[in-house]
């Protein structure tokens, strides 16, 4: 059975981003997720109605382009700061703010059911959104994830329930859910709270299969992984990645580093799906609060890390100064041109989103290499035996190839640079 016509044009145009919203609130029922063998999440249905409500919230349909000289959209404070709970602060990728603020709003009683992404249970995959009810499990799925999920299991189970919920996503997920909210009356029953993390796109479940390959765990073995280890004192961004054998055996760490393997795989978009080369949003425009790191270099230094939030509801933002009065937040204002600086790398991106968008005009020819080249990486990595040795084995090369490339083109740069120090050096002995 064919999907809803709306839904099957974005699957078919490559603008689905996964997030299961359709199957969440699909009234039908029939409406399900499956994980494709280019490690992307895809709708697909057995009996469709025509009931019409999975269309209302697809962000693939319907999504914001925002103001790129006000990339934070409306808002009514901009703050840093971390978690006074220092195993909050350590466990979470970046100061632990979202932790905390999750358990602030449990804790309160302003919602019943926190739905955040944790390591999955049933084996299938290694994580999955899910409804979590104590402060217990939100401590337990903190940290960051770089793998695919879908939220259509939660909002069934949610529906179901009646509770009141909060949830914390990527902007693709939450512009879903706020289109749920204003158009489906139990999600603006239940829904209370739409926490966004900022992000620069996503990537497929290959890319922590083949990291893990590269770190010595075979992806077909793979039971675990940690994207954000923090292992030493020197700074925010001193992490590394980590995958664990079903054996329980842990590969040797890939750190987070320019030149390594997890940042040329992320720069270059490997493994990035379609839907992302299309988004303009950073920041999570349609979210409550909005949380992300403190790429700022008066705050890398610290290594337990610090968060930034845009708060864009009276709700939120007296939620974290209610936490803060109480010293369970370090939290201070902080301009929001600030906000939009420690982001500038993954805007430049989404500017260019935002120009193709609201003008028509043609995909640059980079741009629209790196999308043929991120569908090209899926496509390697699907399939077992052979075909995923080939892939990781084209992969392994193009990545060496790359690094040469690189190693050629800084070359002069890294010439003009020391040639200016010995200069300089020169004029400091002479004087």
């Amino acid at each position: 059975m064919a999907l809803p016509e709306a839904l099957a044009g974005v699957v078919a145009s490559d603008r689905c981003c996964g997030c299961g919203a359709c199957a969440g609130v699909a009234a039908c029922g029939r409406l399900e997720m499956r994980l494709t063998p280019e490690g992307l999440w895809q709708p697909a249905v057995s009996e469709c109605t025509n009931c019409g409500v999975c269309e209302r919230v697809c962000p693939g349909i319907e999504s914001p382009v925002p103001e790129m000289a006000a990339p934070l959209g409306e808002h009514i404070g901009t703050f840093v700061g971390y978690s006074a709970d220092e195993r909050e602060r350590l466990r979470g990728s970046s100061g632990g703010l979202a932790t905390r603020v999750l358990k602030a709003l449990l804790e309160s009683g302003q919602v019943e059911a926190v739905v955040a992404v944790r390591a999955s249970e049933d084996g299938e995959r290694l994580f999955e959104a899910a409804v979590l009810r104590t402060s217990e499990e939100i401590q337990a799925a903190a940290g960051s994830k770089y793998y695919p999920v879908e939220f259509s299991r939660p909002l069934q189970e949610l529906r179901a329930s009646g509770e009141r919920f909060a949830l914390v996503g990527v902007p693709c997920v939450i512009t879903a859910l706020r289109h749920g909210r204003r158009r489906l009356p139990w999600l603006q029953r239940q829904c209370v709270a739409l926490i966004g993390l900022a992000c620069g796109h996503l990537v497929s479940t290959h890319y922590t299969a083949f990291l893990a390959e590269l770190s010595g765990v075979p992806a077909d073995g793979l039971s675990g992984a940690e994207y954000r280890r923090k292992p030493g004192p020197r700074s925010a961004v001193d992490y590394v990645f980590a995958a664990r054998g079903a054996d329980g055996t842990e590969g040797r760490e890939l750190p987070f580093v320019t030149g390594r393997a997890p940042v040329t795989l992320w720069t270059a978009r490997i493994f990035t799906p379609g839907a992302c080369f299309r988004c303009a949003d950073l920041f999570a425009v349609d979210a409550d609060l909005t949380l992300m790191d403190a790429w700022l270099p008066e705050y890398m230094a610290d290594r337990a890390g610090t968060s930034l939030a845009v708060a864009r509801s009276e709700v939120m933002r007296d939620l974290l100064e209610a936490e803060r009065a109480a010293g369970r937040l370090h939290l201070e204002p902080i301009a929001p041109e600030q906000v939009v600086r420690s982001q500038a790398g993954a805007l430049a991106s989404r500017r260019v989103a935002a120009t193709l968008r609201s003008t028509g005009a043609s995909e640059p020819l980079r741009r629209r290499w790196q999308r043929r080249r991120a569908r090209l990486s899926n496509r390697l990595m699907a399939g077992r035996g052979p075909r995923r040795r080939l892939g990781i084995a084209t992969l392994r090369t193009w990545m060496a190839a790359h690094r040469a490339w690189n190693s050629i083109w800084r070359l002069p740069r890294r010439v003009a640079g020391k040639l200016k120090r010995l200069v300089l050096g020169a004029g400091k002995v002479r004087t």
